[in-house]
């Protein structure tokens, strides 16, 4: 009886053990939904999705913190986090940290202007000289980011830089696809007051490693094995596709230039 007993307690603990799956803690941006943001009080959005996905599909749990993304990028290069989303892979931020070999996602930035524009056609070479409304600590691609020749006016929030469009207060604004989107399900009349009129660019966009956090190569070579995983199952693809129908990637049928 009491070797049964033993071999029962052995047993119960080797289940329990195994209940405790590993877990890491990644840093999520907290204004950029859907892509990644604050819903109901809690790290949710398309990157959270995937991030979630392939570290799962290696055995591995995942909490998020929700920090400002400038905060949430130096937390990683301190060696405090050992990642942080949503990052364009740039020229300022690629020798600072460590890279997985395939991008989360693609986000295209577009310009857009009041909806009685008669503009269209728009690209950057078209941006000299004039005024956009962005968002602060944004990343809209090499061309545009840093480009002095453009004269980027900068907000706090998506909603500040499209009512300064509105009220005629600058002629651009730049917004990302899947944003406007969502925007447009909180602020219906946007539909109706600005359109696209040019493209900015489409960035590919990275979840940024430490290089200093302990074990940080081990859980990136876990991650890239996982987010291969899912693009070769195909849930990657469902992923966005669920997304997708929810805030459309693309801008509105007959406005993308």
């Amino acid at each position: 009886m009491r070797r049964a007993m033993a071999w029962l307690a052995l047993l119960l603990g080797l289940g329990c053990h195994g209940l405790h799956a590993e877990e890491v803690v990644i840093g999520a941006e907290d204004d950029w939904y859907p892509y990644s943001g604050v819903q109901d009080g809690k790290a949710q959005g398309m990157a959270e999705d995937i991030v979630k996905a392939a570290f799962a599909a290696r055995g591995i749990q995942v909490r998020f913190v929700l920090l400002p993304y400038v905060r949430c990028m130096n937390e990683v290069k301190a060696g405090k986090l050992l990642a942080c989303f949503d990052t364009p892979r740039t020229s300022d931020v690629e020798a600072d940290y460590l890279w997985h070999k395939v991008p989360l996602f693609s986000a295209a930035a577009y310009i857009y202007a009041k909806a009685d524009s008669p503009e269209q056609g728009l690209g950057l070479q078209d941006l000299l000289g004039k005024s956009i409304a962005t968002t602060r600590f944004y990343g809209y691609g090499e061309g545009f980011d840093g480009n002095t020749a453009i004269q980027q006016r900068p907000t706090d929030r998506d909603i500040f830089g499209l009512r300064q469009l509105i009220h005629g207060k600058v002629p651009y604004f730049a917004g990302f696809d899947r944003v406007m989107a969502y925007l447009e399900t909180r602020y219906p009349e946007l539909k109706t007051q600005v359109k696209v009129v040019g493209s900015i660019a489409t960035t590919d966009i990275y979840m940024a490693f430490s290089k200093t956090f302990p074990g940080a190569e081990a859980k990136l070579a876990a991650f890239n094995e996982g987010l291969a995983e899912i693009h070769h199952q195909g849930r990657y693809h469902k992923l966005l596709a669920d997304w997708d129908a929810r805030y459309p990637a693309l801008a509105r049928p007959g406005e993308r230039p």
